[in-house]
């Protein structure tokens, strides 16, 4: 409801104060393309409140408006999450609500944007798959070293993600042999079962972090080539980004708090991959530099190879990672059960609806 709510009020504050503006057919070259028309009638755009407030905030010149624009969509989720008293007591229903909102999020991401651009650029459809499953087999890979060199931090009676399958019954009946054999009653055999049981999504939430640091790296290419087209292209690119990251980074966030990282930890976190825009922006500069000098160079083949492997990657994360976390039966009541899938299944089509609606 949160990030539905933040972009209504983004969208109409854009559609009030700027009016009618005309689309031309002008495009922004790169394989994750977040603004593709914004060529229109620059002068009714100027007009605007809020792109003259956007100006100020963009003053120099296109290399460093565009180190100007990842702090600024860097610093943005930080600030909304630590205004969202739910995100910062560590609030369980939100929480896990915003868990299946991601999910659908991250799959609506890849299958209404990532997948489309990917295809649209002409790309061979059989590379393009190869390049997904090369990503999502990559993922698997690390996601395999990293259980096999915790194996020996962990108890030898693991249930990695299989644990996420047991029923109650079964769960309750090796929580309670876990007890026994460790004689220490409830508290040290639930505290072992709780760990191990979010050993899994935990792993998957460091490889989410890899995916989204290599997404949001195109994001920072994305911006920087838009500078260099102009200022509009730029600031318009650099909104229609936020439009579409918000939503998507509140849902990581509530992923990463439920995989048992402290808040403190999730800022962490979101920092380490917001280094990615940066990345990408450094990365996008030194192109557009050497696009200046070689005008045969195109970085958008380049990008689009990179987002064909991260597309297998958000695959892997979000499937492997973010679905088993929604099979966990949490309660005994067969009706509560029913009723938090029901919820589990609308969030997750909101998070795949609020992806078709950002263009």
């Amino acid at each position: 409801m949160i990030p539905t709510s933040l972009i209504t009020i983004l969208a109409l504050a854009l559609v009030q104060v700027n009016g009618h503006t005309h689309h031309g057919s002008g495009s922004i070259a790169h394989g994750h393309s977040h603004a593709n028309a914004y060529n229109g009638n620059a002068h009714q755009m100027n007009n605007g409140i809020v792109f003259q407030c956007l100006q100020t905030a963009f003053p120099l010149s296109a290399k460093y408006n565009a180190l100007l624009a990842t702090i600024y969509l860097s610093a943005l989720p930080c600030l909304l999450v630590m205004m969202i008293p739910g995100f910062k007591r560590g609030g369980t229903k939100m929480v896990r609500l915003m868990v299946p909102f991601a999910l659908g999020g991250i799959l609506g991401d890849v299958f209404l944007h990532v997948l489309p651009e990917l295809y649209n650029a002409g790309g061979n459809p059989v590379d393009i798959g190869y390049g997904i499953l090369y990503g999502f087999l990559s993922f698997m890979a690390i996601d395999k070293m990293l259980r096999i060199i915790n194996l020996g931090n962990a108890n030898s009676h693991s249930h990695s993600h299989s644990h996420s399958h047991l029923t109650d019954d079964e769960e309750l009946r090796e929580m309670k042999r876990t007890d026994e054999v460790s004689g220490d009653g409830n508290t040290k055999g639930t505290g072992l079962d709780q760990k191990t049981k979010n050993n899994s999504l935990m792993v998957s939430t460091y490889l989410n972090m890899v995916s989204e640091f290599i997404h949001k790296a195109t994001d920072g290419i994305a911006v920087a080539s838009s500078f260099y087209t102009s200022q509009y292209v730029g600031i318009m690119s650099f909104i229609a980004i936020v439009f579409h990251e918000v939503p998507h980074e509140l849902g990581d966030f509530a992923v990463k708090l439920s995989s048992g990282l402290t808040f403190k930890q999730a800022i962490e976190s979101e920092l380490f991959t917001c280094f990615g825009t940066f990345t990408g922006a450094v990365i996008g500069c030194v192109l557009n530099e050497m696009g200046k000098h070689d005008k045969e160079f195109n970085n958008e083949a380049w990008t689009n190879k990179i987002m064909v492997m991260t597309c297998g990657g958000f695959i892997y994360s979000s499937t492997v990672g973010v679905v088993p976390e929604l099979l966990q039966i949490r309660t005994k009541s067969k009706q509560q059960e029913i009723t938090t899938t029901i919820i589990q299944i609308g969030c997750t089509l909101a998070g795949f609806y609020m992806m078709s609606i950002i263009e």
